[in-house]
């Protein structure tokens, strides 16, 4: 599919997906965080562990998104730290803002990746619409909120470009730089157009995810 420009999109079906990647496959980020992102019309995350930092490890990635006009949506468990939850609560005050006076008092370019940088992926991306973040508590039988309950600790990602393929990847990753860098890690890939068996996984990890948003 065609950009506004005219210049054809990047595909998930262009690329050589591997059924399975690790560290000792190399660099994770580049192997797969940033052709994934590339050809990304949408980018759901699920994940126990969220750090703005990965948003920054991904940058190519994400600004072929944005450039796209696509979206992410992520669904992270509550452990974010303070400077996460400052981040995520100016960007939608910002949006909230913007909603109000867009074009009069407010600029926030969406072809600067330099903006993006200053005001940082995180904020940025939620102050332009370009993610949403929702927290997943634990609830009891009830409904209700009580210790003991542990941690939402799922970890699932899915990639769905252009022409409405998807690929899915589950596994230990969660969304952090030490995810993505440093620690030993694996996570099984799933495509759309790949086989029965792959359809099924990636149908189940989308309706898994819809459930919960």
């Amino acid at each position: 599919m065609a950009d506004a420009s005219g210049h054809e999109n990047p595909s998930l079906r262009d690329h050589d997906w591997d059924v399975s990647y690790s560290h000792e496959d190399g660099h994770l980020v580049n192997l797969f965080f940033v052709p994934a992102l590339q050809r990304a019309r949408l980018y759901r995350r699920a994940t126990g562990y969220f750090s703005a930092g990965a948003l920054a490890l991904a940058a190519r990635g994400l600004d072929a998104l944005i450039d796209r006009g696509g979206r992410m949506q992520l669904l992270v468990g509550c452990t974010l730290n303070d400077e996460e939850i400052d981040q995520i609560t100016r960007g939608y005050h910002i949006r909230d803002i913007a909603a109000k006076e867009w074009g009069q008092k407010l600029t926030l370019p969406d072809d600067n990746p330099w903006a993006r940088r200053q005001l940082g992926y995180l904020a940025w991306m939620v102050a332009r619409g370009y993610l949403d973040v929702q927290l997943a508590v634990p609830l009891d039988e009830n409904g209700q909120m009580r210790a003991g309950l542990g941690l939402y600790h799922a970890k699932a990602g899915i990639i769905e470009d252009d022409s409405g393929d998807r690929i899915t990847f589950k596994g230990s990753i969660n969304e952090t730089p030490s995810g993505w860098l440093a620690n030993c890690e694996s996570f099984d890939v799933s495509c759309s157009w790949r086989g029965e068996w792959d359809s099924q996984r990636v149908n189940k990890t989308v309706i898994e995810f819809g459930t919960l948003w």
